[in-house]
């Protein structure tokens, strides 16, 4: 066949370098492994990460739990692998409540996140058996490992195919949780994960095609509502008002939101003014690091203010009304405390809160400020 090849003699013993260079792994037998009878009965959990991109809320990994019965999937991000202990305090109490069962055995692999002494001790005390793979053997704890593989598949395709940037991949990868929950599986014949956990089936009617619009390139029109019957925008003025006679608590000083010009707000610096009022206001995503709003409120007692704030919000808020509702609520519990503090001086505040104006207005307040003062 070819030319210049000498005599080779056949060898009867093995060659030691082709047993190493050819050698591999056997596969895993199949059927092998049992399968969960009831709800938490075994759960299958596992991290991925740390991903090259932040997410929105400056996540790294991701942690999931399956539960072996139903295959129902619960995920979490976090910034480090430390806080898998607390997540998964918080995952047992959440999933025993909505089932009445217990979880009796937890599979993971012998990371340090999941072999730690409080972690270790915490399980003993509740009563949840371990199962621990064998160092450098994925495949014992397969069920995470192949779930890990679909959801960041999922993810990709649908941030590839929308042309979204890699910083909405928990965004992405939360989708496809959701997605995997509600589509059928060969374990489970003729149920979803999600039917199999809850008893009920779930609607998909809300699921819908097409592009993904951030909130932030929208502008969103506050005092305007869909009529769903002649498929049109209509304005209307958003007023919320307490009547008296339903309040059960004393409600807290007048607030609302004034406008130089509009004949109906009052001027919370006014002298005429016998209470104490609040103007509370905010921004939208004033903040450039982060997109937190700023929530501010001032209250006066007369025409003399004795008492504000400016301070960035804790969430990010997904509109502008949601960003005032914030604000509000700050408002009404520092109105709340004042009210107490003017009844232990003996100074009783008869007027109830009975109407609260809601308005949009253009609303300027400084972008990182962190600041308050109160004057007693």
């Amino acid at each position: 066949m070819v030319q210049g090849l000498p005599h080779i003699e056949g060898k009867q013993h093995i060659c030691e370098g082709c047993a190493f260079g050819k050698q591999h792994r056997l596969p895993f037998p199949k059927g092998v492994s049992w399968r969960a009878k009831e709800k938490l009965e075994l759960i299958h959990t596992d991290v991925c990460g740390p991903m090259d991109t932040l997410s929105h809320a400056q996540n790294r990994y991701f942690i999931l739990f399956i539960d072996d019965h139903t295959r129902m999937t619960w995920v979490y991000f976090m910034r480090q692998k430390s806080e898998v202990f607390m997540i998964f305090k918080k995952f047992k109490s959440l999933v025993e409540k909505q089932s009445g069962c217990f979880i009796k055995t937890l599979r993971s692999d012998r990371g340090k996140e999941y072999t730690s002494k409080e972690f270790h001790n915490f399980c003993e005390d509740e009563g949840v058996e371990r199962q621990l793979t064998v160092r450098y053997t994925p495949q014992q704890n397969g069920v995470t490992e192949r779930k890990n593989q679909t959801i960041v598949e999922m993810a990709k395709s649908m941030m590839h195919e929308k042309g979204l940037p890699k910083i909405f991949w928990a965004e992405a990868v939360y989708t496809a949780v959701y997605l995997s929950n509600r589509c059928p599986t060969t374990t489970i014949p003729n149920k979803t994960p999600f039917e199999a956990w809850s008893g009920r089936r779930p609607s998909v009617n809300h699921l819908k095609l097409g592009q993904v619009i951030i909130s932030r390139d929208v502008q969103v029109d506050e005092n305007a509502l869909w009529n769903w019957e002649e498929n049109k925008v209509e304005k209307k003025d958003i007023l919320i008002s307490t009547d008296k006679e339903d309040e059960i608590e004393p409600s807290t000083p007048d607030s609302s939101s004034s406008q130089p010009n509009d004949e109906s707000s009052t001027d919370p610096t006014s002298s005429n003014s016998s209470s104490p009022s609040t103007t509370p206001k905010s921004d939208l995503g004033g903040s450039l690091d982060d997109m937190k709003s700023t929530s501010g409120y001032c209250f006066s007692f007369g025409s003399a203010i004795f008492s504000w704030l400016s301070k960035k919000q804790q969430s990010v808020a997904q509109s502008s009304a949601e960003a005032e509702y914030i604000s509000a609520s700050v408002a009404t519990s520092q109105a709340i405390w004042l009210r107490r503090i003017l009844a232990d001086l003996g100074q009783y505040i008869i007027d109830p809160l009975t109407r609260f104006q809601y308005k949009t207005q253009p609303l300027v307040w400084p972008t990182k400020v962190v600041y308050s003062c109160s004057i007693h």
